[in-house]
């Protein structure tokens, strides 16, 4: 699947062995043309060797992928690729308080139909068959995880049980994404912790990631959705 063209690039298979600091310093060199806003790299020793950056518009940074894309950088080919997300670098603080207040009203908009309607959804299960009532038991409450309050840590739920599943694939998948720190896979439960830099990050991972290739790479019946608090 393509990455729809954005402001934000996504780099890997930088040299890991090279300090932070000399690879951002090289990378401005190289991308001063492009006019980056900003640059971010990996800190943690798991995700080293990767980076995200931001231009001012998408041709800027279309230009930069065309320019450095499998560009020998420290004595290994880099890609690079549009990022699955945007770094909230974008947003200044005013455009970040309004997308939380608008996230928080809908949530309580939500609520509340589910509120009034408690006793009528009581009655309804109770007169379900005992096989189907024990199923319904078994699903997750689709509605009940995607009207939860923002949170950094997002929550990938019913992942499939097939043997290619891991981890790492998880890790893979989520990789691209802006702001991205660690998966936590419970196999055993089949779920993940996506964890990422801040709320704004998260929320903007749930809101562009593509559900039908996610149901593609990790099942039909995933709900995916911010973790609760």
């Amino acid at each position: 699947m393509s990455v729809e063209p954005k402001q934000t690039v996504y780099i890997n298979n930088i040299n890991d062995k090279v300090s932070i600091n000399k690879v951002k310093s090289v990378l401005t060199i190289l991308l001063q043309q492009f006019r980056p806003t900003n640059i971010s790299l990996a800190k943690t020793l798991r995700l080293k060797g990767q980076a995200f950056v931001t231009f001012e518009t998408i041709d800027d940074a279309s230009k930069a992928i065309q320019s450095l894309n499998n560009q020998e950088l420290f004595s290994k080919c880099i890609n690079v690729t549009f990022a699955k997300s945007n770094s909230d670098t974008l947003l200044d603080k005013k455009e970040l308080k309004r997308i939380r207040k608008v996230r928080h009203d809908e949530h309580k908009i939500k609520k509340q139909p589910q509120t009034n309607s408690k006793s009528k959804t009581k009655i309804t299960k109770s007169t379900a068959a005992g096989k189907n009532k024990t199923k319904k038991q078994s699903q997750v409450d689709v509605q009940s995880w995607k009207t939860l309050p923002p949170n950094r840590i997002l929550l990938l739920q019913n992942i499939s049980s097939s043997s290619l599943i891991t981890k790492e694939a998880i890790d893979e998948y989520f990789r691209s994404y802006a702001g991205f720190e660690m998966a936590r896979f419970v196999a055993t439960r089949h779920l993940s912790f996506i964890e990422f830099e801040n709320e704004d990050i998260a929320m903007e991972c749930l809101q562009s990631v593509d559900e039908d290739d996610m149901r593609g790479k990790f099942g039909d019946d995933i709900v995916f959705s911010y973790a609760k608090k």
